[in-house]
């Protein structure tokens, strides 16, 4: 564009010709040209043309900077601040240092083509909660975000997955992206390592071990760290401490006393502790695979014991009608077998009171059974019940003297036969039933006071469980 302005030089009104031409912009530089100043505006020639001077400033018509560009009529301005307004004005001098107007105006703004620059902190750790996830931090309030133009709070930053997004065990990474005001971008990216909760398993005993007293217990915790660091083991019973230690996990309890014990695990780790889930064992008084209780409701609760072959067992209750009363010591079998067994003696036993061998179909008090036993009179007694909740049959014979009194009963498909002995070898039958049963069924020992609110106790040996 062509711009008149005017400049006095001895005397003589001079006419200046200028403008900006073939304007072209980079990221940090403006390159200027303008028409060169040849006549006045008279028309008669400039002949002592010095050079221009080229005005930059802010702000329209204050120029902070004033470059003496000598006698051409282009120049390159380098190192503009990109995305900021600068205002250009050029005018011309003679030799004699006679200077004309400022030119008309040029407006020019310097792109902004820089991203800005965004920083983050390291990769971040985190742990699951007890569901298995964890929500994912805001982490733009740790990143640093900086422009060559514009304020950080100018720039627009996102994150993805965003703050409070629920993430499992695993890696996930996050992207962090600002946005300035010219629309440039930049990323950074956070890997979130999730670490699942440490696992940790009673391996050992197994649920529903059963033991012997004094028992000696070896207990094993399966651990799977998942990244974590951890401190120690501690083994419980309920919430009693046992003992404690570091890998391996292993605690042996010893002399535990007959019960029934719920053991767990507890993990010790860096951000806490966890908890394996229970495993039941039982510690008889009863050498495995004997089990004991009390059959029926509403009797004292009687106990058993063993040692050096022999049982004894202390039972409230009757056996007898259509539900039974007393204390059973018991084994598992399926198919035929039989149980025998001495009965050396019976104490505190009122008319009532009763001890022998029994095959049981369930531990329900009306349950199908066949007894033979002692009675405190000094007889046998076989006692049947063939079906659920029925009355009982019995059958009675002479004893012998005690502890010569043997017992026997034997089961072969649906006939269960008695058996009496004075010696253990030589046996006679004191009678038989058909009685349908499950296969699987409960041979074992039985005692019964006679009463609800005392105790029989029978001592019984040589006992023989044949599958």
């Amino acid at each position: 564009m062509n711009l008149s302005k005017i400049i006095k030089y001895a005397g003589l009104i001079i006419g200046l010709l200028m403008g900006f031409q073939n304007l072209s912009l980079s990221a940090n530089a403006v390159a200027l040209a303008w028409d060169p100043t040849t006549n006045t505006v008279d028309g008669s020639t400039v002949s002592d043309l010095a050079g221009y001077k080229l005005y930059c400033g802010a702000s329209s018509g204050s120029y902070s900077t004033v470059l003496d560009v000598g006698n051409t009529n282009t120049f390159s301005v380098a190192d503009l601040l990109q995305g900021s307004t600068y205002f250009f004005a050029v005018t011309a001098y003679t030799s004699n240092s006679i200077q004309s107007d400022y030119s008309t105006e040029l407006v020019v703004t310097v792109p902004d083509t820089t991203p800005p620059a965004i920083s983050v902190g390291a990769s971040l750790s985190l742990n699951v909660d007890a569901g298995g996830l964890v929500a994912i931090p805001n982490l733009m309030q740790n990143a640093t975000v900086t422009d060559n133009c514009s304020l950080p709070s100018g720039i627009s930053c996102t994150q993805a997955p965003a703050a409070g997004t629920m993430i499992g065990a695993g890696i996930t990474s996050v992207i962090l992206t600002a946005i300035d005001e010219a629309g440039n971008s930049s990323r950074a990216t956070v890997f979130v390592t999730v670490l699942a909760l440490p696992n940790i398993v009673l391996s050992s005993p197994g649920n529903g071990a059963i033991f012997t007293a004094p028992a000696t217990i070896p207990l094993t915790a399966t651990v799977t760290a998942n990244g974590h660091s951890l401190n120690r083991v501690q083994f419980l019973n309920g919430t009693n401490l046992l003992g404690e230690t570091s890998s391996p996990f292993i605690y042996t309890w010893s002399n535990a006393v007959s019960g029934t014990y719920s053991l767990s695990a507890r993990l010790v780790y860096e951000a806490g502790t966890i908890d394996s889930s229970p495993v039941t064992v039982v510690v008889n008084a009863l050498p495995a695979p004997w089990n004991t209780q009390n059959i029926g409701t509403g009797i004292v609760s009687g106990n058993a014991s063993y040692s050096n072959g022999v049982f004894s067992v202390s039972g409230a209750g009757n056996i007898s009608g259509t539900a039974d009363k007393f204390r059973f010591v018991y084994q598992v079998l399926s198919g035929d077998g039989e149980i025998k067994a001495r009965v050396s003696s019976l104490q505190n036993a009122g008319t009532g009171a009763k001890a022998g061998i029994m095959i049981r179909e369930s531990l329900t008090s009306g349950s199908r059974q066949i007894t033979l036993s002692l009675l405190a009179s000094g007889k046998i007694e076989f006692l049947r019940r063939t079906s659920t909740g029925g009355s009982v049959k019995t059958t009675t014979s002479t004893g012998n003297v005690s502890p010569n009194n043997w017992v026997r009963l034997v089961r072969k498909g649906l006939t269960i036969t008695a058996y009496k002995s004075s010696n253990g070898s030589t046996w006679t039958s004191i009678g038989n039933q058909s009685i349908s049963m499950a296969s699987t069924i409960s041979f074992g020992q039985a005692t019964a006071s006679g009463t609800t609110n005392t105790l029989s106790t029978a001592t019984i040996d040589n006992v023989t469980v044949v599958p």
